[in-house]
């Protein structure tokens, strides 16, 4: 079963590989990297979709909710979307946000 979570979302500036538009109504479908599995990134990635509820403030933060593309999968680890959950988004090797569940 797909578990949605809400997110605050923190976006690499462009001038350091960051996305150039962030923009509300927009769902995102991104590579994730969460802290508890690290280590078995990139062999085991999941993609993590990412619905803006709010525009990036001045230090590129934002309120999101986020849940696993493929979430409804009975391999999919939605354990992982608890609070305090911390995750980062990846463009190819860049990383374009860091993200912690909060609820």
């Amino acid at each position: 079963m797909k578990k949605t979570a809400k997110a605050k979302i923190t976006w690499t500036p462009p001038e350091k590989g960051g996305r150039r538009l962030i923009d509300t109504g927009i769902t995102y479908a991104i590579p994730a990297r969460f802290e508890e599995e690290a280590h078995k990134y990139p062999k085991e990635a999941w993609s993590l979709v990412i619905e803006l509820v709010e525009p990036p403030n001045e230090s590129l933060e934002t309120l999101a909710m986020v849940w696993l593309l493929v979430g409804d999968k009975p391999e999919a680890p939605n354990h992982l979307l608890h609070p305090g959950s911390r995750f980062e988004l990846f463009d190819g090797n860049v990383i374009v946000a860091a993200g912690v569940v909060l609820e």
